[in-house]
Order: structure tokens, then C-alpha cells, then sequence
């Protein structure tokens, strides 16, 4: 699995809308051509907050389904992410 920074092509005042998705693939070519294929790619959209040591904490998941219109642009997330035990 492989958590990715999505990029939308939909807008949040000015800016685009971006967020960390987390989904099955590893790469982001893999996403790429998966959503360039046409199909849909179901993950979790992740919030996140700042944990004070130069990572994120994934705060909540969110089912989320992306498609290729709805994608601008896909990247590594290169930040560490870590989730508290349950």
C-alpha cells in the first residue's frame, strides 16, 4: 500500500483541493495508469494533523473513491504518518 498526495482538479476558494490518500498501490505510476485506464480507485482520504515532531497524525480515514477527472495531479507523501493504537 502507498499513501499518496492527490492534487484535485476541483477548488476550495483559490486553491486547489489536495489531501493524503491512502490506497492499494505502490507506486504512483501504478495509480496513474490505473486512473488513466478509466476505472475508479477506492482508498481512504486521510486527515491529518501536525504531531510536532515533523510527521502527521492520521486523525481519521475516510472511504474515498477518486476517478481521472477528478484527479490533477498525483506525488509521493513524503512525510511520516503515524496512526495512535486502538
Amino acid at each position: 500500500m502507498g499513501v499518496f498526495w492527490i492534487t484535485t482538479t476541483l477548488k476550495a476558494g483559490e486553491r486547489p483541493l489536495q489531501f493524503p490518500f491512502d490506497c492499494a498501490f505502490a507506486d504512483v505510476d501504478a495509480l496513474a495508469d490505473e486512473l488513466s485506464s478509466g476505472r475508479i480507485v477506492v482508498g481512504d482520504k486521510l486527515d491529518t494533523t501536525d504531531d510536532g515532531r515533523g510527521g502527521k497524525l492520521i486523525k481519521k480515514r475516510h472511504r474515498t473513491a477518486l476517478g481521472a477527472g477528478f484527479v490533477g495531479m498525483i506525488q509521493y507523501f513524503t512525510v511520516r504518518l503515524w496512526e495512535p493504537e486502538e
